[in-house]
């Protein structure tokens, strides 16, 4: 089947991500930084501020709460988290891990790499009561806050053997008075062991909010690249920013198959 268009793929077979047989998956990259000020920039899109340090090293993931209602059974909050990750090869994993509130549990795989982490399964108040905290080589790399059920992390790292696509881009600052920041995409391809940084975008208006918007970009990224959001510049202080991502993931053995930009 000949495929002259991205957008003619995405629409002929996109699965959810847990998906892992599909050909083409769509993925969502959500990320929120609630705290992003003026003199600790560069920061991650991401909701524990600061920059996104990347695990060196596959290990147990490790997943705390700071509420004792995340427990399996007995909690009214999150019971089972799920995982979605590469191992130490960048392949694909996943499992759902039963939480124990306070306590910390781990995971049975080892993890180079977290893409997402969200609950799966809940108590009566069908949503985590505290905050999660995922761990892996002894770094944070998820935080689900309360009563979230995901994290909102700008952070994506691309399986062996896939290219991920992006398809549309948008990001957003939140103030009430006049604010300007400006945000770029990095992506490290550790096969060339270099980061790639594009040009700053610039978002930020007058009040209280605004939003820039890119669509059909359709950059490549290729296998076992990490892309992710970083704010580099920020006018002023406690300025929210967020940033959301439709990707298209496909494997490349079916990439010579269809023609792309």
């Amino acid at each position: 089947m000949n495929f002259t268009d991205l957008r003619d793929l995405f629409a002929f077979n996109s699965q959810p991500s847990t998906s892992t047989n599909a050909l083409v998956r769509s993925i969502p990259i959500l990320g929120q930084n609630f705290d992003v000020d003026s003199g600790t920039v560069p920061e991650t899109v991401w909701n524990i501020g600061g920059v996104y340090d990347f695990p060196t090293t596959a290990t147990v993931a490790s997943i705390v709460s700071s509420s004792a209602q995340d427990t399996l059974a007995t909690g009214t909050g999150a019971w089972y988290v799920l995982l979605e990750g590469l191992d130490s090869s960048y392949r694909e994993q996943y499992e759902s891990v039963a939480m124990n509130g306070l306590s910390t549990v781990t995971s049975a795989n080892s993890y180079l790499r977290i893409n997402s982490a969200r609950v799966v399964y809940s108590g009566t108040n069908k949503a985590n009561v505290g905050n999660i905290t995922v761990t892996v080589n002894a770094k944070t790399v998820r935080y689900i806050e309360a009563n979230e059920s995901l994290d909102h992390t700008a952070v994506y790292t691309v399986p062996a053997d896939h290219t991920l696509f992006i398809m549309s881009t948008s990001h957003s600052v939140l103030k009430a008075t006049t604010t300007i920041c400006t945000v770029v995409t990095k992506v490290y391809q550790p096969s060339v062991n270099s980061i790639f940084v594009t040009s700053p975008t610039i978002v930020g208006m007058g009040t209280p909010s605004s939003f820039l918007f890119h669509d059909r970009c359709y950059p490549r990224i290729p296998e076992t690249s990490d892309y992710w959001f970083d704010v580099n510049y920020a006018s002023t202080t406690n300025i929210e920013f967020s940033s959301t991502i439709r990707a298209m993931l496909v494997k490349d053995a079916f990439l010579p198959t269809y023609n792309y930009p």
